[in-house]
């Protein structure tokens, strides 16, 4: 369920000046006078992807200035920034997801490994605000190949806000992957393999257990969704509920408590909604073939409704570029208004009734209930 998770920690200010003292200050100096033009301190940087703990010093905040009606960066807000994957943390991999355990216990070992190293006391890490979590959700198939069909299966969809990615560094041809974007989160579905190979493999000593990470690595497909934006937005949406009954959340430049995130946060069900909204359209739900039919045949007559049908199929099996060549771009317009009209999704629970292989398990779905989902590890 849990992956990487982005901090805010407000620090006082001697603490502040004594971690500045401690990290690497970078700064651009004007060569002609002398000042400087910008300066930051950072005690350590690297990607968020890799297993190790990003720190991050500042003094800074973005304020709105009503006066101007723009955002300005003002200082005097003294934080730390933390960012790490919480799999790595605890297991070196994030082959698995973590539970809401495992989240409490990789945070508590960041912030004890912190307060050791730099001999500072933090406030409780339940009062540190979230600027950013990742969900997602691994579904362990049989084989890679299987894997790499049902993202070719999505690729077929014209799907909107979608682009490529690719994680392979020897095969640029092969895109096993798909990135969706919207303005309050992102989403992603990819491979497991090719990434850990790129990421992850290279940092084991042990080629055997590197292998074999590698090899179960390559049965995973996984559904990430990244809340930045979208934090921001369910706290401005609690806040004005909370506050009718006069008990404000505690926030810091709109992002919410951990404790309240924890509290007041559906995972599953945000998790699930990035998906529908993104990858089908907006309420719609997976459904049966035969659904996709009676909904049609009860709202167009009998050779409209098997129209719409047909090309319903031949974008579902061969992909839209098909479908233009087989139909008429009226008859695709049509369509497609219809499918929209009556929330008909592309993504359908019962594939093998379709009578064809598709290259992946014809009982694959998502969902927390399916066989193939990979349960949340504790610790």
């Amino acid at each position: 369920m849990f992956d990487t998770i982005e901090f805010l920690v407000p620090v006082e200010r001697k603490m502040f000046d004594m971690l500045v003292n401690r990290s690497i200050l970078t700064q651009r100096i004007d060569r002609t006078d002398g000042s400087i033009e910008f300066e930051y301190s950072n005690l350590f940087h690297y990607q968020s992807w890799l297993y190790k703990v990003i720190y991050k010093l500042s003094d800074e905040k973005f304020v709105y200035d009503p006066c101007i009606k723009k955002t300005q960066l003002v200082g005097g807000y003294p934080h730390l920034r933390f960012a790490f994957s919480v799999p790595k943390i605890l297991w070196g991999h994030n082959l698995y997801s973590a539970s809401e355990t495992a989240l409490y216990l990789a945070v508590d070992m960041v912030q004890r490994s912190f307060e050791k190293e730099y001999g500072v006391k933090l406030i409780p890490f339940t009062d540190w605000y979230l600027m950013r979590l990742d969900l997602c959700m691994n579904y362990v198939l049989n084989s890679g190949d299987e894997v790499r069909n049902y993202i070719r299966y999505l690729q077929r969809f014209d799907y909107q806000r979608r682009h490529w990615k690719d994680y392979s560094r020897k095969n640029f041809d092969q895109k096993e992957s798909l990135y969706f974007s919207s303005r309050h989160s992102t989403f992603k579905i990819y491979h497991k393999g090719p990434e850990f190979k790129v990421h992850d493999k290279r940092r084991f000593k042990n080629q055997v257990e590197a292998q074999s990470l590698h090899n179960f690595a390559d049965k995973i497909i996984r559904f990430e969704v990244e809340l930045k934006n979208r934090l921001r937005y369910i706290y401005n949406g609690y806040f004005s509920t909370f506050c009718k009954e006069k008990i404000p959340l505690s926030n810091w430049n709109g992002y919410i408590a951990f404790k309240d995130a924890l509290r007041l946060i559906d995972f599953r069900g945000e998790i699930m909604r990035v998906i529908k909204l993104l990858t089908i359209t907006k309420g719609t739900k997976p459904m049966k073939s035969e659904q996709v039919l009676k909904v049609l045949m009860q709202n167009y007559s009998p050779s409209q409704a098997r129209s719409f049908y047909a090309v319903f199929v031949t974008i579902l099996m061969c992909g839209m570029s098909e479908a233009r060549r087989l139909y008429s771009e009226n008859l695709i317009y049509r369509s497609k208004l219809a499918f929209e009209k009556h929330n008909i999704s592309f993504v359908l629970s019962d594939i093998e009734k379709l009578d064809c292989d598709l290259g992946f398990p014809d009982d694959f779905e998502l969902g927390f209930e399916s066989k193939y989902y990979q349960l949340p590890l504790v610790a």
